[in-house]
């Protein structure tokens, strides 16, 4: 019972990593085109710490990261609210 729970914990875990993968990736790029190289630069290394740390299954980079992709979660469910209501 505990190894079945703890097979779900971790494919959980690698799919909120996934998650946090692609939004670093749209993130970076956002500024890239913006032109903010320093900007998506700093980004880019402070996700990457993170990102390091959460594979290390280290408990406050694992909040960070549930965390992020929840509030991008609410902001893509924002967006496409206010894309239908126009």
């Amino acid at each position: 019972m505990n190894l079945h729970m703890s097979e779900k914990k971790e494919k959980k875990h690698r799919v909120y990593l996934i998650l946090f993968s692609l939004f670093v990736v749209v993130n970076s790029t956002s500024f890239i085109i913006r032109g903010e190289y320093p900007r998506a630069v700093s980004s880019f290394i402070l996700f990457s710490i993170v990102f390091y740390f959460s594979l290390k299954e280290k408990y406050w980079a694992a909040l960070i990261v549930k965390g992020m992709v929840g509030l991008y979660a609410i902001v893509l469910v924002i967006i496409i609210i206010v894309l239908l209501l126009q």
